[in-house]
């Protein structure tokens, strides 16, 4: 496709050991949950990079590139799932995103790759991002179709982005898990599925937009 008015984006996710006890305590239960109602505390580390193009400049935001880490907890069941999050990052060259366009258009032969001199300048970012889905709705049989979906939000605090979502999300096809996608399952069957949300994004500042 052309190298102008999209995004892209790479995430990688690890969920591992149970937090610590001190660590799962740093949220209040009101934003992360509790042991009891939501799950045992385990610790998620993501690292994020995101490119941006415009479509036209001027009048369009110059291009820009994230690249991030994020730590903190997630608490998940069979039909809810909660997260609490301290991510830190950089714009400008220290991001990458340049990098990784002119590799990519040499790696496949795409040509000559956009000219990233006027990007968004490097400047550090850090934010607090909580997020909760559920899953609120069941249609179909266990061995047939089925259907579940279920609200969700997501609010982020910091320098590079204040915002809030809600949406809708749902997974529909044969043994699909939770609407949000993960991998917890009932039972051992395989599953084909698709996953599909309805997001509403009520934004005050996004450094990259």
């Amino acid at each position: 496709r052309p190298d102008f008015g999209y995004t892209h984006g790479t995430e990688l996710i690890w969920e591992g050991v149970r937090a610590p006890r001190g660590l799962s305590r740093l949220a209040p239960a009101w934003l992360a949950g509790t042991d009891s109602d939501d799950g045992p505390a385990r610790v998620q580390i993501r690292l994020i990079q995101a490119i941006y193009t415009p479509w036209r400049l001027p009048p369009d935001r110059p291009y820009g590139g994230w690249l991030g880490v994020g730590a903190g907890i997630h608490r998940e069941t069979a039909t809810a799932r909660r997260e609490a999050l301290l991510n830190i990052g950089v714009t400008g060259p220290p991001s990458l995103a340049a990098t990784m366009q002119r590799y990519i258009h040499h790696r496949f032969g795409f040509g000559v790759p956009p000219n990233w001199s006027g990007q968004i300048p490097y400047e550090p970012g850090i934010a607090i991002e909580a997020a909760a889905a559920w899953q609120s709705f069941t249609r179909g049989s266990d061995n047939g179709l089925m259907l579940h979906g279920g609200p969700q939000w997501r609010a982020r605090l910091g320098t590079y982005a204040v915002d809030l979502r809600f949406g809708l999300e749902t997974s529909a096809g044969i043994h699909p898990p939770v609407p949000w996608g993960a991998t917890h399952r009932t039972n051992g069957a395989g599953s084909l599925y698709v996953l599909a949300a309805a997001r509403l994004d009520i934004i005050a500042r996004d450094e990259l937009l």
